[in-house]
């Protein structure tokens, strides 16, 4: 039977298969259960579902993703609590009413993984290779330490897991066949309404796919209506889900200030001292971070082996005059990675360098262009723009094998793959155990909070930190959680993204207290100002001591 009257559909299995299995060997089943919400009580998890949380709690307003009660003057959107847009507002929907915690982080871990699988195997059929060589190919993508490490225990950026869509991308550049305006338009949707990262490279890989297409295809004059049209639906739908809620001149730290080192593809750090690799490691290859973590992009050491065979078959081919045979053919499927998805993904890896990179004794500059500096100047972690590189090195590195030694390719993919679920065990084991255990939090204010707000005269709206631009690390989530206890608004709270604009920092406590009289308790050291002594305070206002904080609360003297 030919390829083309094949049903994709074992194809789609295979890839199901493999993102199931890549889930259940690095995540644990108990976080599918939507009350289970101790795993994501730190850091960074902790900001995703208490925007969520106060996003479900407060009223419908426009933007749709406007999130007042969460920061208060300080708040923009659950875009930049990384709440999942896409999720939270159907969710809002089913579940506004009820007061249990409620999370959906879980379930969107699993969905990312079986899509992971998906679409890594239709890249691989689209490439030529047949059934067994999808599936190992498919487990291996699911695998690679540079897509998992965002689950890690304290460094988790769930909405940043989604890279099925950065393989949706490809796919639909790999399989000129496949491009659809339809398609393109929910692909760019979907990524917009997930994370602002994986929506600017899903764009550039669509530039890609529009040139691969001008190549095999016509391009009718209806096309300029289609993107000026698709241009319009994406900047409302941004603004819609709350993009820009905050302003430009929010942002501490621009384009080029997260980034990664030509050696990140083959380094096992990431950060946080978590190693992917334990050969590498305890061999001392590969263990020294390069870049600062968000330039994370290692492959494994499947997916190194893989390169190194590939490179060494690409050599063995130039030298006996057959590296054509190689190298930009198209597949019985009519899949190819062409020149410009190679050349937008490498200027996506240029674009995630440091200004300057360290090699050995020598200092290389790596200039950004004047126009695309300011255009991506919302994106800090430049770092992550790595990843489609990484991903097609892994696929190219299997194309390369499978036309070099295609009765060999499902064994050197077996080899790979195995190599590389051994060599994570460790550090899969190690994230699955962590997030199984959960934070095991406990709050040691709630109580004093709760008391704090009833004996308020009149009932207070929001809880505030003074100074306003407070970030007590190890107690904001414990206070958040308080106030959405009692149904308040929070200043406790932490966010990539605040508009300096609207902060209040300036004032003295007697100042913020005056203009939060009546509707508000506000936490603050009990060393942090005189003014705590002043009459109007131990007239207006009652203090209760908890933990190493005091909570004041209006009375208005009764």
């Amino acid at each position: 039977m030919s390829r083309e009257n094949t049903s994709p559909t074992p194809i789609d299995i295979a890839g199901l298969l493999a993102g199931l299995l890549s889930f259940a060997s690095s995540v644990p089943f108990s976080i599918l259960r939507p009350s289970n919400v101790d795993w994501l009580l730190g850091e960074d998890p902790a900001v995703s579902y208490l925007g969520w949380e106060f996003f479900r709690h407060d009223e419908w307003r426009i933007p749709f993703g406007l999130n007042p009660t969460f920061g208060l003057e300080l708040s923009s959107s659950i875009v930049f609590t990384d709440s999942l847009p896409l999720i939270a507002f159907p969710a809002k929907l089913l579940t506004s009413g009820t007061d249990t915690p409620f999370q959906y982080f879980g379930i969107w871990i699993l969905f990312c993984m079986l899509m992971q699988g998906i679409f890594a195997s239709k890249i691989a059929y689209c490439l030529g290779h047949k059934l067994p060589a999808c599936l190992l190919l498919s487990v291996l993508i699911c695998s690679l330490p540079f897509h998992l490490t965002r689950l890690s225990y304290g460094y988790g950026h769930l909405a940043l897991f989604a890279h099925f869509l950065i393989l949706a991308a490809l796919y639909f550049a790999i399989r000129p066949a496949a491009f659809s305006r339809a398609a393109w338009v929910l692909l760019l949707s979907t990524a917009l309404l997930t994370m602002a990262y994986l929506f600017l490279i899903v764009l550039f890989i669509f530039i890609a796919a529009c040139g691969q297409n001008m190549r095999v295809h016509s391009i009718k004059s209806s096309f300029a209506i289609y993107i000026g049209l698709t241009g319009a639906w994406l900047t409302t739908l941004a603004y819609m889900i709350g993009y820009f809620a905050t302003s430009a001149e929010s942002l501490f730290v621009g384009f080029g200030s997260y980034n990664a080192h030509p050696r990140s593809l083959f380094s096992s750090q990431a950060r946080g001292e978590i190693f992917w690799s334990h050969l590498l490691t305890q061999n001392g290859a590969g263990g020294a971070l390069y870049g600062d973590g968000e330039g994370f992009g290692f492959i494994g050491l499947g997916g190194v082996a893989l390169t190194l065979l590939s490179c060494a078959m690409l050599a063995r081919s130039w030298f006996e005059g057959s590296l054509h045979r190689h190298l930009g053919s198209r597949s019985d499927e009519g899949g190819a990675i062409g020149k410009p998805l190679l050349l937008i993904s490498a200027l996506l890896a240029y674009l995630s360098l440091a200004k300057s990179v360290s090699i050995g004794a020598y200092e290389i500059p790596i200039p950004t262009p004047l126009v695309l500096n300011d255009l991506l100047n919302r994106f800090r972690s430049n770092g992550r723009l790595l990843w489609p590189l990484a991903y097609l090195l892994v696929f190219l590195s299997a194309q390369v094998i499978r036309r070099s030694q295609r009765r060999l390719v499902v064994l050197v993919l077996a080899a790979a793959t195995c190599l590389q679920l051994v060599d994570t065990a460790e550090a899969r084991d190690l994230m699955k155990e962590k997030l199984a255990f959960g934070y095991n939090f406990e709050s040691s204010m709630e109580q004093e909070i709760s008391e704090a707000v009833q004996l308020s005269s009149p009932k207070v709206q929001s809880l505030r930190i003074f100074p306003p631009d407070a970030r007590p690390e190890d107690h904001w989530i414990e206070l958040a959680l308080a106030a959405l206890e009692n149904s308040i608004a929070t200043g406790a709270f932490t966010i990539s993204r605040v508009d300096p604009n609207r902060s209040t920092s300036d004032l003295t406590l007697l100042e913020y207290l005056r203009a939060h009289e009546g509707d508000s308790l506000v936490v603050t050291m009990p060393d942090g100002s005189p003014d705590l002594s002043h009459p109007y305070v131990r007239k207006s206002w009652g203090i209760i001591e908890a933990n190493e904080f005091l909570i004041l609360y209006p009375t208005r003297g009764g």
